[in-house]
């Protein structure tokens, strides 16, 4: 950091401390504050549970993919109590 520049920095520092008496903790909370509004936001706009559905059912077809047999019954079967079992919780 250049002098001139943190000579602005210790300027704006003590305005915002002296003047307007928002301190470092101040800022610190509202950083974790507003990023967990905004995780939970981001976490709104996902579909995980299809995520997590999809995901299973790629990894069953590709597991069973190479048999000679009708295995789609098999895989989608397979699939479904698997999806069925698990449950996925997000928590912020």
């Amino acid at each position: 950091m250049s002098r001139e520049a943190s000579e602005k920095y210790k300027l704006f520092r003590n305005y915002m401390t002296n003047e307007l008496g928002v301190t470092r903790a101040d800022i610190e909370k509202w950083t974790k504050e507003s990023v967990a509004v905004e995780v939970n936001k981001k976490l709104g706009q996902l579909n995980i549970d299809d995520m997590v559905r999809s995901t299973i059912k790629l990894s069953v077809q590709n597991c069973l993919g190479g048999y000679s047999y009708n295995t789609s019954g098999l895989r989608d079967s397979i699939a479904k109590e698997l999806v069925a079992k698990l449950s996925v919780t997000v928590k912020p």
